[in-house]
């Protein structure tokens, strides 16, 4: 959008015969910077969307995963009711950064549906994120995880993309999936289970 910017600008100039060479050098030097960013984003992309196996695997007491990430999540959403439900007892071998950032994002994701009321439920094989907002499309449901497809006004539709990736990075699989019985959507991840 910049760079058409520029270049209807140009166009403009050219036309009224008003472009001098300052302007134009000015232009197409914001236009390189402009080309340098894009350059950097789809770097950033890539790099993502080719995630490792981490290296960071160790072993993690969910419940106090899902504690730390309602106390992040409180701190900017005094609103929102967030319920954990699980066992003290129950452990998954995963990065911690890489899970904490997947259910930040999750949840940021259902305020965003509208969610009022998140539960974080785990047991010994499974994290469910379940909210009570505006669920997700059909075509979401059919369709997963196409980076760049958004229903928000300012997405990037990247975010379940990059959480997918780094759960597979984790040995975690990642399913989406919409209340039968009331509106709200769940997030389901599974794993195998840790002795």
């Amino acid at each position: 959008a910049s760079m058409a910017y520029y270049v209807d600008g140009l166009k403009l100039q050219l036309k009224a015969q008003k472009l001098t060479e300052d302007k134009l050098t000015t232009a197409l030097d914001n236009m390189a910077k402009e080309i340098e960013a894009s350059k950097q984003i789809i770097l950033n992309i890539r790099r993502w969307s080719k995630l490792h196996p981490s290296d960071e695997m160790k072993k993690l007491q969910i419940i106090k995963v899902f504690e730390e990430v309602n106390f992040f999540i409180q701190q900017h959403n005094h609103h929102l009711s967030i319920t954990i439900e699980g066992s003290p007892k129950d452990y998954v071998m995963a990065d911690e950064v890489k899970l904490k950032q997947i259910l930040v994002n999750c949840v940021l994701n259902s305020v965003q549906a509208n969610a009022q009321t998140i539960i974080l439920r785990a047991n010994s094989s499974t994290i469910e994120i379940i909210d009570d907002g505006t669920g997700f499309t059909t075509e979401q449901l059919n369709f997963p995880f196409i980076p760049f497809r958004t229903s928000k006004p300012d997405g990037l539709g990247i975010g379940l993309v990059v959480c997918e990736r780094m759960a597979k990075s984790m040995n975690m699989s990642m399913k989406l999936e919409n209340l039968s019985n009331q509106q709200g959507a769940k997030i389901i991840l599974s794993w195998v289970p840790t002795e």
